[in-house]
């Protein structure tokens, strides 16, 4: 059995960037109480930003976060952090890579299901993404192509 494990690093940095939005929040709350009426639009519109900003990370972190692969068993399972779910390579119609452009380029992957499901695996979730290619050209899974990432929102098991 083979494990791609947790990147606890950029993990724990979203928790802290998310914690840091909360308090910004807050900050602004106390600002819109104020006796101040001629710009009072400022502190709502920066509370909806900071709120759709810790939104996205949220569904971010809810994404897969480790991955144990089985060439015995020829199965994959994906783990996040309350559940999982194991496939069979049989039930995979194959795979995509996925462009990400942070401050440098980096590829995830995309699991594509038989029944149309897609599983995201994003590199700022998982550590090593060349031991899933590995894996994925060891078993024969097709190569569908390239596709843009619409991470988080494609995490769902």
């Amino acid at each position: 059995m083979i494990t791609i494990s947790t990147n606890y690093t950029k993990i724990l940095l979203r928790f802290t960037v998310l914690g840091c939005f909360v308090f910004a929040i807050l900050f602004f709350k106390e600002a819109m109480t104020t006796e101040n009426t001629d710009d009072i639009w400022i502190p709502y519109l920066v509370c909806i930003i900071l709120s759709l900003m810790g939104l996205v990370i949220l569904i971010g972190l809810g994404g897969v976060i480790k991955i144990e692969l089985d060439n015995a068993s020829q199965h994959i399972t994906f783990i996040r952090f309350f559940s999982r779910k194991t496939i069979e390579n049989s039930e995979i119609e194959g795979y995509y890579n996925c462009f990400y452009n942070a401050k440098k380029a980096t590829y995830g992957r995309v699991i594509k299901t038989l029944d149309g499901k897609l599983r995201e695996l994003h590199p700022a979730n998982l550590k090593d993404m060349n031991i899933m290619d590995t894996y994925l050209n060891d078993n024969s899974i097709k190569f569908l192509g390239e596709r843009k990432s619409f991470y988080p929102f494609t995490s769902g098991l």
